[in-house]
């Protein structure tokens, strides 16, 4: 990752598609016991752009609901996907996601549609690729 441990600018944008590798950036997919997601993605007929989805749950998620601290048991997002690179460069524009992903951008202070737009840059597979 680029700047993996810079918290500003560009680098702050930059994901990596691991637990459970939502687009919204935000670390509600971490869990220490278990996590379900499901994350989709759907060509369209211009080769660059697609679109995605990502739903799951954990069992934090589900402590927060039942604590009455989270509207809902599920985090989910959607959007545009643009492949400059499938695999390798991908850039992730938010259409809607759930409420609690939405609240963390708002104690983050991340309140520009801009610095809600995500990246993922492989340089490993790139690497690879030219093995």
């Amino acid at each position: 990752m680029i700047g993996r441990f810079d918290n500003s600018h560009l680098s702050r944008q930059q994901i990596y598609n691991n637990d459970g590798a939502f687009k919204a950036g935000i670390n509600y997919g971490l869990s220490s016991t278990w996590l379900v997601a499901a994350n989709v993605v759907i060509p369209t007929p211009i080769k660059f752009i697609s679109f995605f989805g990502d739903i799951g749950t954990n069992q934090r998620i589900i402590n927060l609901y039942n604590d009455k601290t989270s509207t809902s048991p599920i985090l989910y997002d959607f959007g545009v996907q643009l492949n400059i690179v499938k695999n390798y460069f991908e850039i992730y524009l938010p259409i809607k996601y759930s409420a609690e992903f939405e609240n963390n951008y708002d104690l983050n202070g991340i309140n520009k549609y801009i610095n809600k737009i995500k990246f993922m840059f492989n340089i490993n597979e790139l690497y690879n690729l030219y093995q």
